[in-house]
């Protein structure tokens, strides 16, 4: 996948604005919307870092455009497998959540899970 791309893919699922990235990473929104149009291709260490943790990402991702989902704490990566999985089980209706989640003996409903989050 091409890198800018995948920047503005994450940044769009993720509800961010250009601005919200560039305050993050410390640049400004217009240099982030260059990154995701591939106008810059190259960035410093420091700048790849931020933006891989802001959309919660491996680092790598951006120098090789090969996506793998980041947790926040950093203590876990999704393989390609996983994430196809998460993609596959998000773009179900909520029934077929329902039936998945009683397959894998889930108990907590959506419902739980967004009141620990909170």
């Amino acid at each position: 996948m091409d890198i800018g791309t995948l920047i503005h893919n994450r940044r769009i699922e993720l509800d961010l604005t250009l601005e919200e990235v560039g305050n993050f990473v410390g640049v400004s929104k217009s240099t982030v919307k260059k990154w995701e149009d591939g106008f810059i291709s190259n960035m410093r260490r420091d700048k790849i870092a931020s933006l891989a943790k802001i959309l919660h990402i491996n680092p790598v991702s951006l120098i090789n455009g090969e996506l793998v989902l980041q947790n926040q704490n950093n203590d876990f990566f999704l393989s390609a497998h996983e994430k196809q999985l998460v993609i596959a089980y998000r773009q179900q209706l909520p029934a077929a959540q329902a039936m998945i989640d009683k397959m894998l003996d889930l108990t907590d409903t959506q419902e739980e899970i967004s009141a620990k989050e909170a």
